[in-house]
């Protein structure tokens, strides 16, 4: 008789989000979908069949069945943390933990004998802290039984996990600077003395001078745990090790998955791509003067083909540039270290020299404006790249309660297997970078400028998957801008607070929930239904916003005063639902003060035209007890977030 197995495997957030980097945060999208892999591959060699998610073609998984001998060697993570499955009656579960657990020590020794091994002999304990931390990382929680018939069987590995068997305790000694909870490896402890700091700093310069790290793999004065230092180090393995260990090299020879691009370069990339294209000479020279000033090798490669096959982007040194050296005010507050010269006033001056060589390239893009005159104004504002980029994050609205529907399961395996498959190339096409794209779940890197678009874009992918059930299968999706100093546990954080509190809980789900962060905290905040309509017709979110940010950039004057004034002069007026609709349908005599105000700020022409779509957007809708309608609550951040865009955005460089 046939049984049903459901499994999970965790910690999820603890195990992902816990990055500094871009690369920290794909190393444990891509582990924890390969450990999971494992498991439903331990399934199948005992007979089962992995009935959720579609897996048959996965290239994850056609990858570890092969050993990456078919020439499938994915670097995306795509397999989820959890399925179902159907097992023969006697089936030992063990069979999944143990393929887990066997995976993960082969994949942690290979690190510790190339990278820890010598070290260790510098620390005090740290096999032991190894060993212990490696050891007791994974919480894996299952449920099998007789298929009961009815789909009653989706419920129960959530009744599971509210059996909290795997809590992990708070370690002693000094901590990771990654994952907090756990100790760091050398064992020694800062705060008793002199001669523990200086033991555990020999410590970590030997892990630094380890054949493959170096400073670019492990800062100076950066501390891990034995967990942190897997994720980092992992695809610095000698390539035959990497082989044996996970199966394939992640990536083969199309991608080098040590080199993801920064979020400082992902923010500026499209204008790096658009000054290449404009002032080719000038990116070279830059790129020359400025390997002049600063230690060789400091600013490393970026995999560029991570945004796309072949072009837009090219082989060129000035695309291989630290992201950081995009920005002048990230370059001013680099470390000396990072520059040439026998002496510290010597760096200073490369570190300044530095500064005006990205100031002399982004002068001469004020001096060449892209073809077809669509230079905006005066001031030029593509004549720097933006701060900000953005996190894109999406779910599936209630997958568990359409997969116990008749016809749940197939329609799931089929449309998410689609899903899967094609967003990746979504987020490609909109220069931006794919973490996680497995079943209903994408985490995506996306420049400022091309955000919205690729949220609208994923959305729509979403909805082809499930063709004519595209109404019963939604999708939630948070966008998070953040600047790229904020440390990228903080961004991911507040994108999934976006995700999880507003789009989904506050609005009903089907929803985009859009977010400003600065270093200062979040500045506002906006949320709708992908879809709505009106007596104006259906209303687009992303394309009504990336629409109106377009238009606001090229009136200046709008984009300084217009949204703040409205803010400042009418909240109270606005506060009242009633002050905005009359038998359901918006009251556009209220567009009548924004009127004003536009003319006031400078705008052209009486404004109807654009007023009537900010109020659209400043209307949002939301979804109650399945029924879409407008929130009534009239939101001014909506006219910040247009503001924002169109004071960041540098759409008319963007190819």
């Amino acid at each position: 008789m046939q049984h049903v197995l459901h499994f999970t495997l965790g910690p999820v957030q603890g195990f992902v989000a816990e990055a500094r980097r871009t690369r920290d945060l794909w190393a444990g999208s891509f582990l924890l979908s390969w450990l999971s892999a494992h498991a439903m591959l331990a399934v199948e060699r005992a007979g089962g069949v992995i009935v959720f998610p579609e897996v048959a073609t996965d290239p994850l998984m056609l990858a570890l069945r092969s050993g990456g001998t078919q020439g499938c060697e994915p670097h995306i993570g795509s397999v989820p943390n959890r399925f179902k499955a159907q097992v023969p009656a006697g089936f030992d579960v063990s069979a999944c933990t143990n393929a887990v657990h066997a995976a993960w020590r082969q994949l942690a020794f290979a690190v510790w004998e190339n990278f820890v091994q010598g070290p260790a002999n510098y620390g005090i304990g740290t096999e032991i802290i190894w060993d212990r931390q490696v050891g007791g990382f994974w919480d894996m929680a299952w449920v099998m039984a007789p298929d009961p018939g009815d789909r009653t069987d989706g419920a129960w590995l959530d009744l599971r996990k509210n059996w909290r068997s795997h809590v992990p305790t708070i370690e002693g000694g000094d901590h990771c600077q990654l994952m907090g909870q756990f100790q760091e490896l050398s064992g020694y402890t800062r705060s008793r003395g002199p001669d523990e700091r200086t033991n555990q700093d020999a410590f970590w310069r030997q892990m630094q001078r380890q054949r493959g790290v170096g400073p670019l793999n492990l800062r100076d004065r950066e501390r891990l745990s034995a967990i942190a230092l897997i994720k980092r180090l992992f695809v610095c393995l000698p390539a035959e090790v990497l082989i044996e260990a996970v199966g394939w090299q992640p990536g083969g020879s199309a991608f080098n998955v040590q080199n993801w691009p920064s979020v400082s370069y992902i923010a500026a990339a499209p204008w790096i791509l658009a000054s290449w294209k404009l002032a080719e000479d000038k990116c070279r020279t830059l790129h020359h003067d400025i390997e002049e000033v600063m230690r060789v090798g400091i600013h490393g490669e970026t995999e560029t083909r991570l945004f796309g096959e072949g072009p837009p982007f090219g082989t060129e040194g000035y695309f291989k540039l630290d992201g950081h050296l995009f920005h002048a005010d990230a370059i001013r507050s680099m470390d000396l270290s990072a520059f040439s010269g026998a002496t510290d006033a010597d760096k200073q001056r490369n570190r300044a020299a530095a500064v005006d060589m990205l100031d002399n390239l982004c002068n001469a893009l004020v001096a060449s404006p892209p073809p077809g005159g669509n230079a905006v104004g005066p001031r030029q504002p593509a004549s720097r790249a933006s701060e900000f980029y953005a996190v894109l994050l999406c779910d599936g609205d209630q997958i568990g309660a359409n997969l116990r529907k008749p016809g749940g399961e197939s329609a799931a395996k089929a449309g998410l297997a689609k899903f899967t498959r094609e967003v990746p190339a979504v987020v490609q096409r909109n220069m931006g970078v794919t973490i996680y794209a497995g079943g209903d779940d994408l985490l995506a890197l996306v420049p400022l400028d091309r955000a919205m678009i690729a949220a609208g874009e994923v959305r729509s992918a979403y909805r082809r998957a499930f063709d004519e059930d595209a109404d019963h299968w939604t999708l939630s999706a948070s966008v998070v801008f953040a600047r790229y100093s904020i440390p990228i546990r903080a961004v991911l954080r507040q994108a999934h607070e976006m995700l999880d509190k507003v789009a989904k809980d506050r609005n009903g789900r089907d929803s985009l929930a859009v977010s400003v962060l600065k270093p200062s905290g979040e500045a506002f905040n906006w949320v709708s239904t992908w879809s709505g309509s009106d007596e104006r017709g259906p209303f687009d979110p992303p394309g009504t916003l990336d629409r109106l940010a377009r238009t606001h950039q090229q009136d200046r004057e709008i984009t300084t005063s217009f949204f703040y004034k409205v803010r400042e002069r009418y909240a109270p007026l606005f506060e009242s639902k009633a002050a905005f609709f009359q038998d359901g349908k918006i009251d556009y005599q209220m567009a009548r003060f924004l009127e004003a105000e536009y003319r006031a700020s400078g705008g052209e022409g009486d404004g109807t035209a654009l007023v009537a779509d900010l109020m659209r957007v400043a209307l949002p809708f939301e979804r109650q007890a399945g029924k879409t309608a407008r929130s009534g609550k009239f939101s001014f951040d909506a006219g910040l977030t247009i503001r924002f865009l169109a004071e960041e955005g540098r759409w008319f460089m963007t190819p």
